[in-house]
């Protein structure tokens, strides 16, 4: 009896428990700086669920980006531009995906520090907001470092728990109930 009764409390407690945060986007860069007259790194986003609009803008106003401000996809269909002529904002947009791959370029050298706000979005510039991120390069050259800072203004998505999982307890509930029956029964 005492089996049973842990048993439909851990399920009960299972059941009962939505997954959240499951709509958690996160954006991360990848290796070091790659230099050139200027210079890019090579960033990764990946979400629960789709995005298709990307925007990074300098809220400063200053401009550290260099056009196209996003390329070297690893889907096919994105592409990048800048917002109006500045050099302080661009976006990217493409066909809804959960993870894709992608440069960003900045202006001067690694070895001047910067700061951006990072965007995604589902449905466009006006759709779903699912990650705001601030990225602040130290400046420290070939050995520099980010930190991603998330806002904690992103959508957060309380996943609900599959009925498989329903189905399953009342599986097991009804061989629990005929394993003891047949055990009362020799």
């Amino acid at each position: 009896m005492n089996k049973l009764l842990i048993l439909l409390t851990i399920m009960g407690l299972c059941l009962t428990s939505p997954l959240v945060g499951a709509g958690r986007a996160d954006v991360m860069y990848l290796g070091g700086p790659q230099e050139g007259n200027s210079w890019q790194q090579t960033f990764t986003m990946y979400n629960s669920q789709t995005f298709d609009y990307l925007e990074i803008a300098n809220n400063e106003g200053t401009s550290i980006f260099e056009k196209p401000g996003f390329d070297n996809f690893s889907d096919f269909g994105w592409s990048g531009q800048f917002v109006g002529d500045s050099a302080y904002e661009a976006s990217a947009s493409g066909p809804a995906v959960a993870q894709l791959q992608f440069d960003i370029h900045f202006t001067g050298d690694s070895d001047t520090g910067l700061a951006f706000d990072f965007k995604a979005y589902n449905g466009g510039e006006q759709g779903n907001l699912l990650e705001i991120a601030h990225l602040a390069w130290d400046g420290g050259g070939a050995t520099g470092k980010w930190t991603i800072t998330y806002t904690g203004d992103h959508e957060s998505v309380v996943v609900p728990l599959p009925g498989a999982v329903l189905l399953l307890g009342g599986f097991l509930g009804r061989m629990a109930a005929y394993t003891r029956r047949r055990q009362d029964l020799s």
